[in-house]
């Protein structure tokens, strides 16, 4: 980078020739800049809180994918407990947006976080 410049995000391409060099560029979130500002064992404790609701809704319906977005939960939960970030990204992304859903509305807002990132919502 020369002098003065300043960038922040994500970057394909920098300097000042860069300006033709690429198309068609996808770039994708890490689980690190999600989790940056989450602490783990709090969103343990929060994805605990959530599942509990999410088992007292799913019992009363007959909804298989209520059923696997719970267990993505239960196995977030474990995952974030034992400090395994990439797990629990990967189970948060599997558990949908009626977790996501669900969690906003019981008011766990760093599990609601974590899911939001994960689900790109």
């Amino acid at each position: 980078m020369s002098s003065g410049d300043n960038y922040k995000g994500n970057v394909g391409f920098s300097g000042p020739f860069a300006g033709s060099g690429a198309s068609n560029t996808t770039f994708n979130t890490t689980q690190r800049q999600i989790f940056s500002d989450i602490d783990l064992q709090v969103l343990s404790s929060e994805l605990g809180r959530l599942r509990q609701s999410m088992m007292q809704e799913a019992a009363t319906g007959d909804d298989p994918d209520q059923a696997i977005s719970v267990a993505a939960i239960a196995q977030a939960e474990k995952s974030a407990k034992a400090g395994d970030a990439p797990a629990t990204m990967g189970y948060l992304k599997s558990a949908g947006k009626w977790a996501w859903d669900t969690a906003t509305k019981i008011g766990v807002s760093v599990a609601a976080k974590a899911l939001e990132g994960a689900l790109s919502l």
